[in-house]
């Protein structure tokens, strides 16, 4: 199974599934970070628990790289989210004005 996506989206139908399924025994991620960005170690306790592994194929040379990536992943998130809810009420701005311009240009005038 592959699935693309952040440590810090918990929408993920992969995954989701692949942890339901109780017949596998490794779970191979690329870095930590994308099976989560906060939170790995339980993971790896509670798949333990279960007799499952998780194995990293490039795990971080030190720490501060480590720390530094889920810093500038957590700074991303949170500008992403906060220029997308602009965008999002800028559009519905844009959509209020129009359709006050319509509800405007469809009144009957009266004329004397």
């Amino acid at each position: 199974m592959k699935e693309v996506a952040s440590g810090v989206n918990d929408k993920r139908p992969r995954l989701t599934k692949l942890l339901s399924n109780p017949e596998w025994g490794t779970l191979v991620v690329e870095h930590k970070d994308r099976l989560s960005r906060v939170g790995f170690g339980w993971f790896e306790v509670l798949l333990g628990a279960q007799g499952k592994r998780v194995d990293v194929a490039n795990p971080a040379q030190d720490d501060t790289s480590d720390l530094m990536a889920d810093f500038m992943a957590i700074v991303y998130g949170f500008a992403a989210r906060r220029y997308g809810l602009r965008s999002a009420k800028r559009r519905s701005d844009r959509v209020k004005v129009a359709m006050s311009a319509s509800l405007e240009d469809d009144e009957p005038s009266i004329s004397s």
